[in-house]
């Protein structure tokens, strides 16, 4: 009975939904915060990108887009999304805050997208996480902490100690440059593609699946590194390359006997490193 019961609903969907048109309603909101003692900022939302960006300036600015798709009074609904700003010590905390988000059976789905406009060289750390969304850090010096799922990562012209990860969504790399410490990078159903300085100490390690990764630095690069793959090629081009290890799918080595370790994995994917 059960069975039978479940296997009409599936039938019933299609018509029940089909002279239905989801209405999707937004409001944009703002928000200018003194800089002041503030040195490290988290912004969190699901089903929305956040945007970093370096902005000169002693303020620190936010603005975004609250969005809910669904059915019935959604200017009511939107309502439900709040924007929350919480200042502790020297961290800010900005979050979307919402229901979860509906089924067939309720009423909507909910989302934001956050703009953020940073002085480029003052803060100490910067950290992002949303779902069903991109993340993307601009023109920026400080410590990054980024995740998300479904969506892409882009960095550029950014410097700091690094740790983003990612599903299904590539990591794009511009004149990115590493400091000391732990640096890790990951995705899955993704590319990782770009350039990057390395600093004399320290690691990185860059991990997708089902994806390529193709990794630039420039030719005066001092590291050494492991690069595997399961179903892929190891290329390397314009670099100064000592292998201490050298099979089809597995190579690891130095380049200009450097210290830095840079740690390369994926499946289904080719694996190169190009010197500039």
């Amino acid at each position: 009975m059960k069975k039978t019961f479940g296997l009409l609903m599936v039938l019933l969907l299609p018509w029940l939904f089909a002279g239905c048109n989801l209405i999707t309603v937004k409001e944009e909101f703002s928000r200018e915060i003194e800089l002041g003692s503030i040195r490290n900022v988290f912004v969190q939302t699901k089903n929305g990108s956040i945007e970093f960006l370096g902005t000169e300036g002693s303020t620190i600015g936010i603005r975004g887009e609250k969005r809910v798709q669904g059915l019935g009074n959604l200017d009511e609904e939107i309502k439900k999304i709040i924007i929350s700003y919480d200042l502790q010590g020297d961290r800010l905390i900005v979050k979307a805050e919402s229901p979860s988000d509906g089924n067939f059976f309720t009423k909507a789905s909910y989302g934001a997208n956050f703009v953020v406009h940073l002085p480029p060289n003052i803060m100490a750390a910067i950290s992002g996480k949303t779902s069903n969304g991109s993340l993307k850090a601009h023109d920026l010096e400080a410590s990054l902490q980024l995740n998300t799922s479904n969506g892409g990562i882009d960095l550029r012209n950014t410097k700091g100690l690094i740790q983003a990860d990612t599903s299904n969504g590539g990591i794009d790399l511009y004149r990115v440059e590493l400091l000391a410490g732990i640096n890790a990078l990951s995705t899955s159903n993704g590319r990782i593609e770009g350039d990057i300085l390395l600093p004399q100490t320290g690691s990185c390690r860059l991990h997708t699946s089902n994806g390529r990764i193709n990794v630039r630095v420039p030719t005066g690069s001092a590291f050494a590194f492991k690069a595997g793959t399961s179903n892929g090629s190891i290329d390397f081009s314009g670099l100064s390359v000592l292998l201490t290890q050298s099979d089809k799918t597995r190579k690891s080595g130095t380049v200009n006997n450097g210290s830095f370790y840079l740690d390369l994995e994926t499946s289904n994917g080719n694996i190169r490193m190009e010197g500039f």
